[in-house]
């Protein structure tokens, strides 16, 4: 069991585990420099709320790299808070 984790599919239908709170919406995103990928959370006008970490099958170590070089994902500015 993984306690305040769950299961979570992506909407490229990529499957992980994420923070129990993690909701549809919600961004996943892996920041420059990082191999584990986050969960964020919209707060309007490019400002998110780190959610936790996650673990993404096909995203980790390295492999969105690979990836976004085929262009299906983008870089983006955003601000934490």
């Amino acid at each position: 069991m993984l306690s305040g984790r769950r299961f979570m599919i992506t909407s490229a239908g990529r499957m992980g585990v994420g923070p129990q709170i993690t909701k549809p919406g919600d961004l996943l995103c892996v920041l420059l420099g990082s191999y584990v990928a986050f969960i964020l959370r919209s707060c309007g006008d490019n400002f998110y709320k780190l959610i936790g970490d996650c673990d993404v099958h096909g995203i980790m170590d390295g492999e969105i790299i690979e990836t976004e070089k085929e262009g299906q994902y983008v870089y983006q500015d955003f601000y934490l808070i």
